[in-house]
């Protein structure tokens, strides 16, 4: 069976970039790097989430309001959208550590027992091994990290899988292929498959094979871009 290495790291987030400190290098996280990628579905989304808060604050009555009420409102109004990220990022995280309990052999929340056991199905339908879950992994070739969530073994090898509690985005894949050469960086060996797997509550899951052969120089090119736009590339 495969070892994968252990890495030893500490989480930064230093003006909005999420950072890995390695033996003393940061590293910019993948997710970081890969908000390079507009997305005007979500931009759309936060736009209409506030309308919506406003529509609903303003009761219909047609007022009058108060200054101080209709700051409230729109204050409100604005946070929203974030707010609504972060409870479906804390409910993603919580799918993520109980299918690593799972997988470990340990207890986990029984209110998530629906997505876990989406999870092993997805590993038993897949014929996979799980090796390790949240791997940390980085590319000192190419100067990031970022956390794997699962790496496993099958008949294509090493394989590579992220699970999504949410929707499944054309960027995720750019995501596996990052975590594809950190791996294949570290172990020496080539990632032969990668999925994206959707976990529903409803108990059962949605896989996309990725096309690695694509998504790994196409994170690349979104590496570079992010660092151009920082400012990187002036000498």
């Amino acid at each position: 069976m495969t070892t994968i290495p252990i890495l030893q790291a500490r989480r930064l987030n230093v003006g909005g970039v999420r950072l890995y400190e390695i033996g003393g290098v940061l590293y910019p996280s993948v997710t970081s790097i890969l908000q390079v990628i507009a997305r005007p579905g979500l931009v759309a989304w936060a736009r209409r989430t506030t309308i919506e808060v406003v529509r609903a604050a303003l009761d219909g009555t047609g007022g009058p309001y108060a200054r101080e009420e209709l700051e409230a409102i729109l204050e409100a109004a604005s946070r929203e959208p974030e707010r609504v990220r972060d409870r479906a990022a804390g409910q993603g995280s919580s799918v993520h550590e109980a299918v690593s309990l799972a997988l470990a052999g340990e207890p986990y929340p029984p209110a998530l027992a629906p997505q876990v056991e989406a999870a092993l199905a997805f590993l038993a339908d897949y014929g996979l091994q799980a090796l390790a879950t949240e791997v940390v992994v980085v590319s000192r070739a190419h100067g990031y990290a970022g956390t794997c969530d699962l790496v496993a073994e099958g008949r294509d090898g090493l394989v590579v899988a992220d699970w999504k509690s949410g929707g499944l985005w054309p960027e995720h894949a750019l995501q596996l292929g990052a975590y594809a050469i950190a791996i294949e960086e570290m172990t020496g060996l080539p990632v032969g498959a990668a999925y994206l797997v959707g976990l529903r509550p409803d108990g059962g899951y949605e896989a996309k094979g990725v096309r690695l052969e694509e998504a790994r120089p196409a994170f690349i090119f979104a590496l570079g871009l992010w660092r151009a736009l920082r400012g990187e590339l002036y000498g």
